[in-house]
């Protein structure tokens, strides 16, 4: 009985220590001066639908971000399509 409890204490412990250095690596990422810029649509191009209802995203344009991040709306419309081959020239 005793070193099934003995052995459950280490199995904790190596667990805790596990998990302490998950929380700290994780820290040490979020901390990280290299983030990157984060530009929302600034620069793309769109068309607008044929029945005007909405736009579609057919082009990197001018966009230098890091990250793309394509919104939910263009001029007050919804963003309903990224056309084909829209960033291929990137």
């Amino acid at each position: 009985m005793e070193g099934n409890a003995m052995k459950q204490k280490g199995i904790a412990i190596i667990l805790l220590v596990a998990i302490l250095i998950l929380v700290a690596s994780t820290l040490i990422a979020c901390n990280n001066n290299n983030t990157p810029t984060i530009s929302t649509s600034q620069g793309l191009n769109y068309k607008l639908t044929n029945d005007e209802q909405g736009y579609i995203c057919i082009g990197i344009g001018s966009f230098e971000g890091d990250i793309l991040n394509i919104p939910d709306t263009y001029q007050d419309l919804p963003v309903v399509e990224i056309s084909d081959y829209a960033f291929q020239s990137r």
